[in-house]
């Protein structure tokens, strides 16, 4: 795949796991990625996405157990609202992320990948 991730993947409210890793999607995340509320897994790896991870993404909180997003070009800083989704482990690993030691101690003994 290439181009963009639609705007109209948020119409898939009942959507549990999102995987695009390993194509070639490009400009940023899109916001709507957040309205996706029963998202468990969520796998973007290895693509050329650029821009931040939107603090939105926290909605995404009671379902989320994973965020795969490693190897491509984010920028930006973790907010500690994505640091403390409650469940998820996450992999931003390959980024141009800044994240804050605040940001580790709101782990909480999950896996934060950076």
């Amino acid at each position: 795949l290439s181009g963009s991730i639609p705007n109209s993947v948020g119409n898939l409210t009942n959507l549990q796991i999102l995987d695009l890793s390993n194509n070639r999607l490009k400009n940023k995340l899109p916001t709507v990625i957040s309205q996706l509320t029963n998202l468990e897994y969520l796998y973007l790896g290895s693509n050329d996405l650029t821009g931040s991870i939107y603090q939105s993404f926290s909605y995404l909180n009671q379902s989320l157990k994973l965020m795969s997003i490693p190897a491509n070009q984010l920028t930006g800083k973790l907010t500690n609202d994505i640091c403390s989704l409650v469940n998820a482990s996450i992999d931003i690993s390959g980024n141009y992320l800044i994240c804050y030691e605040s940001c580790w101690n709101d782990a909480n003994g999950k896996t934060l990948r950076a």
